[in-house]
């Protein structure tokens, strides 16, 4: 029987500062005190369908093989008999903390603006997604733990560029 993962405390936290015209912002998303056990069998799914074609992980280049790779790290996933006991092996701590969002601002003086024809002009540039300041996971196997080791792609970094006129 397998062991179920421990849940985790979550903690997200929204920082803004503002200097003269400039502003910033960010949101971080902590999570702590857990562990996730990883479910090898799904990376066995994903072999056994060809998926491995398709985004492979950098840790199934250093996979056991009596003849090819006998010095491997990690078990071998077309082998059951490598992957399918029960061991702390693929237990990970959970704890992460991932740049959810960042957003920087300037606010073009009054004076300025409306010199050019407006009462105010303000640019931002927007990111979503930005990356993980630690993540043990993707550390370790080079994917992160949004999808617990499938064979998706990650969550898309977005970046976004804004002007906001305000007319007279």
């Amino acid at each position: 029987e397998r062991a179920t993962a421990r849940a985790a405390q979550d903690l997200n936290t929204h920082v803004s500062i503002r200097w003269k015209e400039f502003t910033f912002s960010t949101s971080l998303a902590t999570s702590w005190g857990g562990w996730k056990a990883i479910d090898y069998s799904k990376i066995q799914q994903d072999i056994g369908n060809n998926k491995y074609t398709e985004n492979m992980y950098r840790f199934m280049t250093d996979m056991y093989d009596k003849d090819y790779n006998p010095n491997g790290r990690y078990p071998n996933a077309l082998h059951r008999s490598y992957y399918a006991k029960q061991s702390d092996f693929w237990q990970e701590s959970s704890f992460t903390m991932m740049v959810r969002n960042v957003t920087l601002g300037y606010q073009l003086p009054r004076e300025l603006a409306n010199k050019i024809g407006f009462q105010g002009l303000r640019f931002t540039l927007s990111g979503n997604n930005i990356g993980y300041i630690f993540d043990p996971i993707r550390r370790k196997y080079g994917t992160s733990q949004s999808n617990s080791l499938s064979m998706d792609y990650p969550v898309l970094r977005t970046w976004a560029l804004g002007i906001n006129i305000t007319f007279k």
